[in-house]
């Protein structure tokens, strides 16, 4: 199974990738394309919206539901809330997301939001950056919160439960820390969006070996300011006849093929890294 997920984020002054965008898009604008060119592969693809995004562009995204196929999950209420409270927290109390009240407030103003804004119950959740702690799982759960994916782990991580919450690492080279646009240029692992996708297909071909579900990280902005779609294009078309699905869909996933892992939010799974050499690269 695969299941393809984006990042969806408010337009904020700071973002200078937003800076790319033709005068007038936002983040927002650009899932039309997006859903459009996945749902044309028949693609369901997982979408997590920071509450800022809803709260601004509320009849877009109620447009979008009606016209695509596609799952909404949480993302935080902005890019940047409460973040001198969250550098502290990290410092003091070594709590990614501030204390556990601070953290809770925070769910559950992105749960309301989309839910009174699109009356749509998420049941999946990704923090900004990846961020979580101790307390992550334990509060999406109290929210009825069913999968989480916030792990960037390495190519052999499977989705699994963990204390009542199913995890969903991306086991796929992540796009925006991996292409030029979104890293220095000497840092970035692929010299193109084309590049990338040969990657990810090739990570893709290696979990089919080894029976293991992909989740792949693909943000509309980043797949925009790349190539205009391109290459996202040519991945949908590849991993369309595939099996795909919606993270909700992942307890569902592990009913059927069964955990793989049991155990505690500490736990990982990084035989083979997905930041450096993968070793599946073919020349």
């Amino acid at each position: 199974m695969i299941f393809l997920t984006g990042d969806v984020h408010e337009m904020t002054k700071g973002a200078w990738d937003q800076r790319r965008l033709p005068q007038g898009w936002t983040e927002v604008r650009v899932c039309e394309n997006y859903l459009e060119v996945a749902n044309s592969h028949f693609i369901h693809p997982t979408l997590f919206f920071s509450a800022c995004a809803v709260e601004n562009e509320i009849d877009f995204i109620r447009s979008l539901l009606t016209r695509y196929t596609f799952e909404i999950g949480g993302h935080d209420i902005s890019m940047n809330s409460h973040r001198v409270a969250r550098g502290l927290s990290r410092r003091i109390l070594h709590l990614a997301n501030g204390p556990y009240w601070l953290q809770k407030m925070d769910m559950s103003a992105t749960i309301k939001c989309i839910l009174s804004k699109l009356n749509v119950s998420i049941a999946s959740w990704r923090n900004h950056a990846y961020r979580m702690d101790r307390n992550t799982y334990k509060i999406a759960k109290e929210f009825g919160i069913t999968c989480v994916s916030n792990k960037v782990n390495g190519l052999d991580s499977r989705i699994c439960e963990v204390n009542g919450i199913i995890e969903a690492p991306i086991n796929t080279l992540p796009d925006h820390e991996s292409l030029r646009h979104g890293a220095h240029a000497k840092e970035a692992i692929c010299n193109s969006a084309e590049e990338w996708v040969d990657r990810i297909l090739l990570q893709v071909e290696y979990h089919e070996a080894h029976s293991i579900h992909s989740v792949i990280l693909a943000h509309p902005l980043c797949m925009f300011i790349e190539d205009r779609f391109q290459a996202f294009a040519r991945l949908c078309k590849a991993i369309g006849p595939k099996s795909t699905a919606t993270l909700r869909d992942c307890s569902e996933v592990i009913r059927q093929s069964g955990p793989s892992r049991v155990g505690n939010e500490n736990n990982s799974s990084t035989q083979v890294p997905l930041l450096a050499d993968d070793g599946l690269s073919r020349t």
